[in-house]
């Protein structure tokens, strides 16, 4: 099943926002693509399941040119599969790793304003997504507010967390790769991460999320990949995905 998505303006016609096709890459001598194939149309919240070790954040690691590897890897009708991390960024797509990676002896305020876009981008660079400020931030979460001059460092797992999430948004993106955000977290820090989530998709942001939890995933996705042995082994809807227990079966359950 495949989803058709409204073209990007500097899209080429019937294209979608986003494509990584034929995707093989991997650590050293180590294959852990084995030519993954995903497609994200403008403004589509697009779940990655799978396995831990499937795949998951080595291809959104290869999309934001962390990794090297070969394939297409398209944004807006820019190429970036020769690009440097910067230039995929300046393309228009956010990252949240899965590690957060805040500057921790940073106040959340510092933290946030790294996030912000370079005004002067290369000429190839497209749009931006929608733009964000620090006051919007804090208004949705009050515990940034009040830690607004704190070292990040210093920070719950869940705050951090949060922080990741905003500084990303911050620069503007149309994509947003987002690698498994709710690990680790509270209950009511995953309701108030999906929120944040669910608030970007609402403002027009493409989102990409790697996640365990399911219940979270077919809550904010509106499709479903599913990733084994380095490939895209389903591509479908919500309700396809959730009336295909063999799908489930195969390569979700342990």
């Amino acid at each position: 099943m495949t989803h058709h998505a409204t073209p990007a303006p500097r899209s080429i016609p019937g294209s979608p926002l986003f494509e990584a096709r034929d995707i093989v890459a991997g650590y050293g001598e180590s294959r852990v693509l084995h030519g993954a194939t995903l497609r994200v149309g403008e403004g589509e919240t697009l779940a990655l399941l799978g396995r831990n070790g499937s795949g998951r954040s080595t291809l959104l690691k290869t999309i934001m040119r962390l990794i090297a590897g070969t394939g297409s890897i398209m944004m807006a009708g820019v190429e970036l599969a020769r690009a440097k991390p910067h230039e995929a960024a300046r393309a228009g797509i956010g990252y949240v790793p899965e590690n957060r990676a805040i500057f921790p002896d940073l106040t959340v305020r510092e933290n946030l304003s790294i996030g912000l876009p370079q005004r002067h981008r290369a000429p190839q660079a497209g749009p931006r997504g929608p733009q964000w400020s620090e006051d919007e931030f804090f208004e949705l979460f009050p515990n940034l507010k009040r830690r607004a001059n704190v070292a990040g460092g210093v920070l719950s797992g869940g705050e951090q967390q949060m922080l990741t999430i905003c500084r990303a948004l911050m620069g503007e993106p149309r994509l947003l790769l987002i690698d498994e955000p709710t690990e680790g977290l509270s209950l009511a820090m995953i309701d108030q991460v999906a929120g944040l989530i669910r608030e970007a998709a609402r403002r027009g942001v493409a989102i990409l999320l790697v996640e365990q939890k399911l219940t979270i995933a077919l809550d904010v996705c509106q499709r479903i990949n599913v990733m084994g042995h380095g490939q895209i082994v389903f591509d479908g809807s919500v309700p396809a995905f959730q009336s295909d227990p063999a799908i489930r079966s195969e390569w979700l359950e342990v």
